[in-house]
Formats: structure tokens, sequence, C-alpha cells
């Protein structure tokens, strides 16, 4: 990296940067962090991941790949995380098959009757139609204060749902520690 030297100081090794470049370096930071906060993490998107989740979870073992193969898409993606050497290899080479065309074709147009609902969600995901489902739907946002235990926050509100839709929410906390320097 061009600008920036390893120093040890204290003991500890820190990365310095030239004072001319600082402002660009904490733009850069700045920058993830903000599409971290309002495009990565925004509802819609969070929505549409689980979709797939929820889809891809449906489908695990019961679809075949082009060979003809049953696709194991959670053991895939857990051997490509953790394993190393050949069965890194094969898990990574496994794991790319799950491209676009893969889901389209793979999942979307599945004529078994039980994973009919994966099909659904990625149909759904496709109109950007988040309302099939009402899991799926995002009912609102409210920033509470630290005062309130979490099994107090459920069990209040699982007192206003029917019996049986008693489901976790999403939870947003402040990743900044009340420091308004995220950086």
């Amino acid at each position: 990296m061009q600008f920036a030297k390893v120093f040890v100081v204290d003991g500890k090794a820190k990365i310095c940067y030239r004072d001319k470049i600082l402002e660009s370096v904490y733009n850069v930071f700045r920058t993830r962090s903000n599409l971290h906060r309002l495009a990565y993490q925004h509802k819609i998107v969070t929505i549409v991941e689980k979709m797939f989740i929820d889809a891809f979870l449906l489908a695990d073992g019961k679809i075949t790949g082009p060979n003809g193969e049953i696709l194991f898409l959670w053991e895939w993606s857990m051997a490509a995380a953790f394993s190393g050497g050949v069965q890194l290899k094969n898990a990574l080479k496994q794991f790319s098959m799950l491209t676009d065309s893969f889901v389209h074709n793979c999942i979307k147009h599945i004529t078994m009757p039980e994973l009919r609902k994966a099909a659904d969600l990625i149909t759904a995901v496709e109109r950007r139609s988040c309302k099939n489902s009402g899991f799926y739907r995002h009912v609102g946002l409210k920033i509470l204060s630290h005062r309130y235990e979490e099994s107090e926050i459920l069990s209040n509100l699982c007192q206003f749902l029917p019996l049986g839709n008693k489901m976790v929410l999403n939870f947003y906390g402040d990743l900044t520690r009340g420091n308004s320097d995220e950086v």
C-alpha cells in the first residue's frame, strides 16, 4: 500500500498514514460504513436475503444439479467456509455452481410439490414482491432505550400475535456505542 507504513508504538504494531492522505483514508471507512448501514442493512435487502435463504434451505438436499447429483447447499457453504486442502477445493467448486442460472433453473422451475414454496419465494423476489407472505412484510421500526430487556420486549410483543405466529423479529443495535465517529 502506498503512503502507509507499519510502526511499533508502545509495543503494538500500528498502520500509519501520511498526513496528506489521512482524510482519504477516513473517507474510505466512512463510505464503507454508510454503505453497510444504508444499503446492505436496508429493510428490503434483509427481507430479500431471508427469502433466498429460506428458498435454499427448503431446496437443500432435495434438488439435483446439471449432472444429476443431489445438491447439498448447506454442506457446501459450510465446507467452503471451514475446510482446507482438497476438501476446500471441492467445496469451492461445488459452491461456485450457485449462480443466478442455478437459482432460475433448479429452484424456480421445480416441479416437486413439496418445493413449491421455494419456487414461490424466488418468483416473489424476481417480481420484487415481499407481500405474498406475511412473514416477510416489514411492519415498522422503533428505537428502544436500553432499559428494556429482550425477554420483556418479546413477551409483550408475543401477547399480540396469533397463537401459531410467534417468531422473533429483527433486532437493531447501536454499533457505535455512543461514539459519533464510527471509524
